[in-house]
């Protein structure tokens, strides 16, 4: 409960720096708090989209599905796995998939060309290269 209001105050903080209130996707119910619906990605976008991801090493690729209601579908090869995400503000993200019981969490920076670089906060070798394909509507 205490991560939960922590998390609702820092977007809260967060969306004094974002789009008016007006503009942003509504929450569809108290869970989809502010890390979800108004999220921003830190390309400027929101967080919700669909992303082309790549090891750093070249050896893994992906699609990922950033939905606004804190789910995510990630796409590599014929596996398919669900999960969660949190964001507390532009440049971090977190993810637990399915059958994890800890979070994810990736610092992100981005290139002039707009390509994102997302590494994990626990493991710096753990990097991928992330390309906006599309954003949620």
């Amino acid at each position: 409960m205490k991560k939960l209001v922590l998390l609702a105050s820092v977007a809260a903080l967060a969306a004094c720096n974002q789009k008016p209130a007006e503009e942003a996707a509504p929450a569809t119910d108290a869970s989809a708090t502010a890390t979800t619906a108004l999220a921003m990605e830190i390309d400027g976008k929101p967080m919700a989209g669909t992303f082309e991801i790549a090891s750093s090493d070249g050896k893994r690729t992906m699609t990922q599905t950033v939905n606004d209601d804190g789910t995510v579908v990630s796409v590599e090869g014929d596996k398919t796995t669900k999960g969660t995400w949190t964001s507390t503000g532009p440049g971090h993200f977190c993810i637990t998939n399915e059958g994890e019981t800890d979070a994810s969490c990736y610092t992100e920076t981005i290139g002039a060309d707009g390509t994102m670089t997302s590494t994990n906060d626990k493991d710096p070798a753990d990097s991928w290269t992330v390309k906006r394909v599309e954003s949620a509507s």
